[in-house]
């Protein structure tokens, strides 16, 4: 069964910046073989060559780096509810995220907490939901899907206690 994860922001730049640097760098290249071609050395070409290639370059290992981050925070998702250890979390409340805004709103995050049987209290959070859905909950309780490597990865299963709703956000 498919879970939604959510796009994080750097994995949405990534989206962006990867593309980006890439048409940069191959227009830099472009340049440099038509350049070449023409047996141009005008510093000037050279140096708009190297301008393109840097910041093509440059947004093209960036966006690579926030995209690899986004994939492996999602496959370390999956892994946690594919073959994570399933507790039940106490809904702690719904909560604006208050460092992320989407057309001027702020996303609901719902926070819930688990207590090992060690006595340490976990913490845990949803993906992004872009409605308050506090009216909705079915349930004072929500599956968590905790990672069997890390305990800090974790899938706050949303959809599980919003059924009515869950094809309408």
């Amino acid at each position: 069964m498919h879970r939604k994860t959510g796009w994080n922001a750097l994995g949405l730049v990534g989206l962006v910046f990867a593309p980006i640097g890439l048409i940069f760098v191959l227009i830099s290249l472009a340049m440099s073989q038509a350049g070449s071609m023409f047996g141009d050395t005008l510093e000037a070409g050279t140096m708009l060559v190297s301008i393109f290639g840097g910041v093509g370059g440059l947004f093209l290992i960036l966006g690579l780096a926030f995209l690899a981050h986004e994939l492996l925070r999602r496959h370390r998702l999956r892994r946690a509810f594919d073959d994570g250890i399933r507790v039940d979390a106490k809904i702690l409340g719904l909560v604006p995220e208050t460092r992320v805004t989407v057309n001027h709103v702020h996303p609901w995050v719902l926070e819930c907490a688990y207590t090992d049987t060690s006595g340490v209290m976990h913490i845990y959070r949803s993906r992004y939901l872009y409605t308050d859905v506090s009216e909705f909950l079915t349930s004072d309780t929500v599956p968590v899907y905790i990672d069997r490597v890390n305990e800090k990865t974790a899938f706050v299963d949303v959809d599980a206690v919003l059924p009515e709703i869950r094809k309408h956000y």
